[in-house]
């Protein structure tokens, strides 16, 4: 297998800043579709802005050296269930709080979590490395035991496992 160079930090910030700027312009076209049919189109355009958003993630953990920049991360950057599953990842990342009640809430179940990610993040970013992207590399790698992961990140990845 041909390897690919790694880009340059350049080309990488000018990818994602491309990805953000995609992403918001795809929400902003969303705007006028409240009112039109078929009203599953905003969903899907909001969804897809979503993706935009996690491949200009996943690109800047490439560019900041966190994720290798190999043949299962470039198939990801394409790959919907993996910028889906980014998705579930960042939105865990992102603090939604409106009242402070919500915050403290938040920062108890971070807190009764201890090291430990919850089920749904944790399975997603399992799958995402694991299930794809080191299986899209060619490494032969089993599990000692089924993982048992979280229903929902299971539907986004669409993972069929023994």
């Amino acid at each position: 297998m041909t390897k690919v160079p790694s880009p340059k930090d350049v080309d990488l910030v000018r990818a994602v800043k491309a990805s953000i700027d995609n992403g918001y312009r795809l929400l902003e076209e969303t705007d006028d579709l409240e009112f039109r049919s078929p009203p599953a189109t905003r969903y899907f355009m909001a969804m897809i802005a979503q993706e935009e958003f996690a491949k200009a993630f996943l690109l800047y953990l490439v560019k900041e050296r966190i994720a290798p920049f190999n043949a299962g991360v470039r198939r990801a950057l394409n790959d919907h269930s993996c910028k889906q599953l980014t998705g579930m990842i960042m939105d865990y990342m992102i603090m939604h709080w409106d009242e402070i009640e919500e915050l403290q809430a938040a920062i108890r179940s971070d807190y009764e979590h201890g090291d430990r990610l919850p089920n749904e993040v944790g399975s997603a970013l399992e799958i995402l490395c694991y299930e794809k992207i080191e299986n899209w590399t060619g490494r032969n790698w089993v599990w000692g035991e089924a993982p048992a992961y979280d229903q929902n990140a299971l539907r986004v990845a669409e993972v069929i496992l023994p």
